[in-house]
């Protein structure tokens, strides 16, 4: 995911009813909204789908779309560090991806910094002053290392965090190698916990332990866990890159598509605490020498793999 999109573009399409009235857009009690990251096989951002484009199964069950947008709103963004020694090879390198992202990311977002190895370190509450990000990104470097992380413990704790965060749209950008030694948490547990979280998690790192075990199975879980939630786990082999991959990550978050259903199943409302396996399609292709595509051939989404229907307060 996303290893390849270095190249910072969005190509805007000229399709008809860009923003098609949905019948019955307004949301509902019971209406789930789900982000959507569209690109081509240059990894540019394509823009410009209407409602039209897209369909939606739930466990194979088509879904009826209830809303859609492509906007870019103001976002809750959770950055957490690895502090442990085996990213400290990574401590000068982060601090510049990472202030890389905010620069490019709305102006209105919200942001808490965190640090981790065995222990967490809060270097920002929520904050929307950017001002105050990047400056507390940089004093990760004034915290020491640490020769065991509990990685899942610090997602687990950040994922929480955002419970509590101004806006609807949330984001866990981690910078780490994934590698986890002291957790109280178990990767199932955590992968639990991120199946009934709306966030969004991307982590980013520097794949500098290529061709280790553990470091592969670290890399592994994390992406696992990242593309589950409708995100991704990025591990390219250079600095430019990561820097790279940083800035586009930030304006993949800024265009997204958001759609909103509300789901059933064949026989009417599905059962709620369960897992739905999530199936969003598009029917858009480039033509032939289309002018706007640019060379441009193929499609990609990325979006969660599933929903969990929270049982319904009475």
């Amino acid at each position: 995911f996303y290893t390849t999109l270095v190249a910072i573009a969005v190509i805007v399409l000229q399709c008809d009813a860009v923003y098609s009235q949905v019948p019955n857009s307004g949301a509902s009690s019971k209406e789930l909204f789900t982000y959507v990251t569209v690109t081509d096989n240059y990894g540019r951002f394509i823009s410009g789908l209407n409602v039209k484009h897209f369909f939606i199964e739930l466990d194979n069950f088509p879904q009826t779309i209830k809303s859609f947008s492509e906007v870019d709103e103001a976002t809750t963004v959770g950055i957490l560090v690895d502090k442990s020694m085996s990213a400290k090879n990574l401590d000068s390198i982060f601090p510049e991806a990472l202030s890389r992202f905010v620069s490019q990311s709305n102006s209105s977002n919200e942001y808490f910094v965190t640090a981790f190895n065995t222990t967490q370190a809060e270097f920002l509450d929520f904050s929307q002053e950017e001002n105050n990000v990047i400056p507390a990104i940089k004093k990760l470097l004034l915290m020491p290392s640490t020769s065991n992380t509990a990685f899942y413990d610090a997602v687990a704790d950040a994922l929480t965090k955002l419970e509590r965060a101004r806006f609807k749209k949330r984001v866990l950008l981690i910078a780490s190698d994934c590698e986890d030694n002291s957790s109280k948490l178990s990767i199932g547990k955590l992968v639990e916990m991120a199946k009934r979280s709306e966030v969004l998690i991307y982590i980013i790192g520097l794949d500098v332990n290529r061709g280790s075990t553990i470091a592969t199975q670290a890399q592994s879980a994390g992406d696992r866990l990242a593309r589950l939630s409708g995100g991704g786990a990025i591990f390219p082999q250079t600095v430019d890159a990561l820097n790279a991959v940083s800035e586009q990550l930030a304006l993949g978050i800024r265009n997204q598509y958001k759609i909103g259903f509300e789901p059933m199943g064949k026989n009417g409302p599905l059962a709620e605490n369960k897992w739905y396996d999530l199936d969003i399609k598009s029917s858009f292709r480039f033509r032939k020498n289309d002018q706007h595509s640019d060379g441009a051939k193929k499609v990609y989404l990325w979006a969660r793999a599933g929903i969990y229907l929270i049982e319904t307060k009475k």
